[in-house]
């Protein structure tokens, strides 16, 4: 029988997680081995991972609350792990790693966890405050989830110093740094200058870029500043909004875009549409080809208040468009100051991310040097290759002993 490896996570619906743990999957199942997906909530599973072959998907069917502390789904998921007894059980994020600390294993199926955010994100509540009775629960259960698994892989260095912080008994040898990769463009050689006003992209992109300015209604060359992700607090689209009406005051054929879906939609749209920019704000919703989007795009923008390390913020980099992001969490291992973009220390800083938005729109060239930067450094050093060839290490490690 093929080594089983079961990949745990909250949820399988889209999102960067989600991406990543698809792509796992995939590799995986390259190297002869079976690949168990567990799905801790009853949402549906994105069609996009139901069509990879060979996985198995388990989703426990449950109306639950989404809590952490779900303790109600802990006998179905002890009785999947006894019934299946997968040798390598991946944890992908808070829930499935506190929740699955807290029965035994196996002893022949060892734990790995995977820390993709900080534990603040726990702590806040819907106005963004940080709750310090829930910080001091988000640090014991990161910690508890920790210290149950064999292994630890946070997915920066910025979260790895964290982790350490809030849990100090962590080992060198236990807790490392796996970097997430990203599939690189099929022959990054090859760019085009659309026009003055929109970066490099490749010339194969063309068909799509027609297609994709079309769905936003704008003209062909109109010079397109986006974003993309999940519309939560996190993300602090309140702060490209501003900085757009800033910008907007000084380059009105500017459009700005977020393309995504969540529970701020209404918030963020009522907020553009106060401040007089409807017409040139574009909240769009979730989109499939991420390629056409970025290399349609002049600047890529990036306003969170916490990042573990974004992968659409490497994809940005791949595509070879310069980037406007904030100095948090793992945003800094990707971009270089003034090199492959521009970072903004204080994410609530309207003013810089206008001003340093608006530099980049004025100058093609420094566009062009910054877009190409990003994509040789991405390409060197956050390849999809690489990752996999992370994982499987270790996970060859793990199974011969």
């Amino acid at each position: 029988m093929r080594d089983r490896v079961m990949l745990v996570t909250r949820s399988a619906s889209a999102g960067g997680l989600e991406d990543r743990t698809a792509l796992l999957a995939k590799n995986i199942l390259e190297q002869n081995r079976s690949v168990i997906w567990l799905v801790l909530s009853g949402d549906d599973i994105n069609q996009i991972y139901r069509r990879i072959p060979g996985v198995r998907f388990v989703r426990l069917n449950d109306t639950v609350s989404q809590s952490i502390l779900s303790f109600t789904l802990l006998p179905k998921l002890a009785a999947i792990i006894w019934r299946l007894k997968p040798r390598i059980v991946q944890l992908c994020g808070i829930r499935p790693m506190f929740l699955m600390s807290l029965f035994p294993f196996p002893l022949k199926t060892t734990r790995i966890s995977s820390v993709h955010g900080s534990y603040k994100l726990m702590a806040l509540n819907g106005k963004g405050e940080i709750i310090k009775w829930k910080l001091w629960i988000s640090r014991v259960f990161h910690c508890f989830g920790c210290i149950q698994s064999k292994k630890v892989i946070t997915v920066s260095n910025s979260l790895l110093h964290e982790m350490k912080q809030i849990c100090p008994v962590l080992s060198d040898k236990k807790i490392f740094t796996i970097h997430n990769g990203v599939d690189l463009p099929q022959r990054p050689d090859q760019v085009s200058t659309m026009d003055d006003n929109v970066a490099v992209g490749n010339s194969n992109c063309r068909t799509e870029e027609q297609s994709l300015q079309r769905m936003l209604g704008v003209r062909d060359g109109t010079a397109l500043v986006i974003s993309a992700g999940r519309l939560s607090h996190e993300k602090n689209y309140e702060c490209m909004i501003k900085a757009a009406k800033i910008v907007l005051s000084k380059l009105p054929e500017i459009v700005f875009a977020i393309f995504g879906d969540g529970y701020k939609r209404r918030e963020l749209q009522s907020l553009i549409d106060s401040e007089g920019i409807g017409s040139s704000f574009i909240l769009h919703g979730f989109i499939k080809d991420i390629a056409a989007l970025f290399y349609q795009s002049s600047i890529f923008v990036l306003t969170s208040f916490s990042e573990g390390f974004s992968n659409v913020l490497l994809e940005a980099g791949a595509s070879q468009v310069p980037c406007v992001v904030s100095a948090v969490g793992g945003n800094s291992e990707i971009i270089q100051d003034r090199k492959t973009g521009l970072l903004v220390e204080d994410p609530g800083n309207f003013n810089e991310f206008a001003e340093k938005i608006m530099l980049l729109l004025q100058d093609q060239k420094l566009r062009k040097e910054m877009g190409k930067n990003a994509m040789d450094f991405v390409v060197n050093e956050f390849s999809q290759k690489k990752q996999t060839q992370n994982y499987l290490r270790l996970y060859n490690e793990l199974l011969v002993r």
